[in-house]
């Protein structure tokens, strides 16, 4: 019982940035197509992609610091954890590059 929990916790460990990333990126493009539908201002689709960013970006950073910080701590999962840290530098890659045409192009053209 107790490998299955640690299996549990390290898929979980490695899979919560990545989440973090789809949960964004299915809000932001979710949201746009929303509002563009229903022809929405595209002030309010910019700020709410640019909130969602933000929330998205401290949320993999603070779980990347975290991870990060257990590396150095941890003898037996160090390879875990620094792979869950590689995926978190690469999840906020993605959420920024996702939310960042929200700034130059104008929704709903």
């Amino acid at each position: 019982m107790e490998k299955t929990q640690s299996f549990l916790r390290s898929l979980m460990l490695l899979c919560a940035a990545p989440l973090i990333w789809f949960g964004h990126f299915s809000l932001v493009y979710g949201w746009t197509a929303l509002l563009c539908e229903r022809a929405g201002p595209s002030a309010l689709i910019a700020w709410g992609i640019a909130v969602a960013t933000l929330i998205a970006a401290a949320a993999i950073a603070a779980f990347g610091l975290w991870a990060f910080g257990r590396m150095r701590n941890a003898e037996d999962r160090r390879f875990a954890h620094g792979v869950a840290a590689a995926l978190g530098v690469v999840s906020l890659v993605g959420v920024v590059w996702t939310g960042l045409p929200a700034a130059f192009v104008a929704a709903c053209s």
